[in-house]
């Protein structure tokens, strides 16, 4: 079988959620994991990382 890399790239604002109370894009405090595989239960590698403390993206005062 042959082996084949693949280079992820994720930022900040791929992990926000739109928090309507302070009408921003926010990133939530915490552990995020990241997992390969073909399926949810045939994970081939997994990573985490950090976030230490709300991160507000983008603030949207449009409304709409």
């Amino acid at each position: 079988m042959a082996k084949e890399t693949l280079q992820l790239t994720l930022g900040m604002a791929d992990l926000a959620w739109f928090d309507d109370t302070k009408m921003a894009w926010v990133v939530t405090p915490g552990t995020y994991k990241i997992e390969i595989g073909s399926n949810a239960e045939s994970v081939i590698t997994s990573t985490e990382y950090k976030i230490g403390k709300e991160i507000i993206i983008e603030k949207n005062m449009a409304v709409l």
